[in-house]
């Protein structure tokens, strides 16, 4: 009687210490698969936003490539219109121009005889840049200048970063290291050069620090920071 006493207490022992064991497992995976989800939305928030600024800089070389190779008279209604058409059709260009030499000889859009005194940067690609500054401000936007070959543009920088309708994003974008953009206007992120590429899961601050950097036309970074309730929010709606 007794030896089944024993048999049936280390039964139940046996079966509580499992039943542990099986529960920190659990909440080991679970704990674990909650890491890696953050890790991956995180690296997927900075990368689509880097992606996404860095095809907007090849998409507008290559827009201005076209321009130079394009068989119309310079400056007349055709090459205008052409000019136009291709601003109209994306939103963060300002305007487009068409340079001989040293001199902006017609442009569409809001230029205004915009000519800062002398590029930032002169790229071995051949892309010609002008930071956003004060010798670059057009209605009170500082707008940022690409030329490549004959011909050039005006972004606005504020159109670069596309955070959708989550306010609690915020990001920023550097190019060469100079901060180029950032959403919301006062936010106060970290500098690339303080965060590692890829992803960061601040636990402390509940927070998810991630940064993308490429150099597949100019150098660009991109920091982006969100807490990690949102991150929450967002997938049990999705269950």
């Amino acid at each position: 009687m007794r030896r089944r006493g024993k048999i049936v207490l280390g039964s139940l022992l046996a079966a509580l210490l499992g039943g542990a064991f099986l529960f920190a497992s659990i909440a080991w995976f679970l704990w674990r698969e909650s890491v890696d989800a953050e890790r991956a939305y995180s690296v997927g928030l900075a990368n689509s936003l880097g992606l996404r600024t860095e095809q907007i800089f090849l998409d507008t070389r290559n827009l201005l490539d076209r321009f130079n190779r394009l068989r119309v008279t310079p400056c007349s209604r055709e090459h205008l219109q052409a000019m136009q058409d291709a601003a109209m059709a994306r939103p963060y260009i300002r305007a487009i121009g068409y340079w001989q030499e040293t001199e902006r000889l017609c442009s569409v859009g809001f230029h205004q005889g915009l000519k800062p005194p002398r590029a930032d940067r002169i790229y071995d690609n051949g892309v010609v840049a002008w930071w956003p500054s004060p010798q670059t401000r057009v209605g009170g936007v500082e707008l940022f200048l690409m030329r490549y070959g004959e011909h050039d543009v005006a972004i606005d920088p504020r159109l670069l970063l596309d955070l959708g309708p989550n306010t609690k994003r915020q990001a920023a974008l550097w190019v060469e290291q100079l901060p180029m953009a950032q959403v919301p206007a006062n936010a106060k992120l970290p500098a690339p050069s303080q965060v590692k590429v890829g992803v960061h899961v601040d636990r402390a601050r509940g927070l998810v620090i991630s940064r993308f950097s490429r150099n597949a036309l100019m150098p660009i970074d991109v920091v982006a920071v969100e807490p990690i309730d949102s991150f929450w929010g967002r997938h049990s709606q999705s269950l």
